[in-house]
């Protein structure tokens, strides 16, 4: 019912979970019932950078991850596939495609960047949003690891209770600037695993750069 000339749904959820072109296609389906005009922005990030920033969010859910398995996330940060999928049903004039870089967005600013490729004019009035979603640092990331697996998200096909504040508690009693960084190996394998990809990109989307 709204009369507003601008609507933005954001949601990391689109790229994680509309990962086959028929749930993209179904989307696009519902949201030409309600808009004249769909532009899609694509934020892509460097693929050791998103697996890391991935390897946080899966510990803090429950996950007992064995560091940066290459499969697990290949199959979900393909920066690549996304953008294909989403422009075989939006066409690529309808997507914007912007990395996510503090020295990419205008002046350093992520919320003044998205605006500026919304169309919506920066006011004074915005409420900004503090730190929200950071990622674990190192020592969070080993205690959380370690009491997942006495805790699991799930028991007996269940919600387990007996973990209902265990994230909010490591977080709040164990802060340290320490972050996990990858081995030389790992770092290696996602450049070399990425590079095909990355090339494209870049020619296709980026060729300045």
């Amino acid at each position: 019912n709204s009369t507003a000339d601008i609507c933005v749904i954001s949601s990391e959820h689109f790229s994680s979970q509309l990962r086959r072109v028929e749930e993209i296609y179904k989307l696009n389906q519902i949201l030409k019932k309600l808009f004249d005009e769909i532009s899609i922005i694509v934020y892509i990030r460097n693929p050791i950078e998103a697996a890391i920033s991935l390897l946080s969010t899966h510990i803090k859910c429950g996950g007992v991850p064995n560091g940066l398995n290459i499969e697990f996330f290949a199959n979900r940060i393909n920066n690549l596939k996304i953008i294909e999928n989403w422009e075989s049903i939006f066409l690529r004039e309808n997507l914007k495609i912007k990395l996510f870089n503090k020295e990419e967005f205008i002046d350093g600013n992520l919320i003044k960047d998205f605006c500026l490729a919304c169309n919506i004019k920066l006011s004074s009035e915005f409420i900004f949003p503090g730190k929200v979603n950071e990622s674990l640092s190192l020592d969070q990331m080993k205690y959380l690891n370690y009491l997942n697996q006495y805790f699991p998200p799930f028991k007996n096909d269940r919600i387990n209770k007996e973990r209902s504040n265990l994230t909010k508690f490591v977080l709040k009693n164990f802060k340290s600037s320490s972050r996990f960084l990858p081995t030389k190996r790992e770092y290696d394998l996602f450049k070399r695993y990425f590079k095909y990809d990355n090339d494209i990109i870049r020619k296709k989307y980026f060729p300045e750069k």
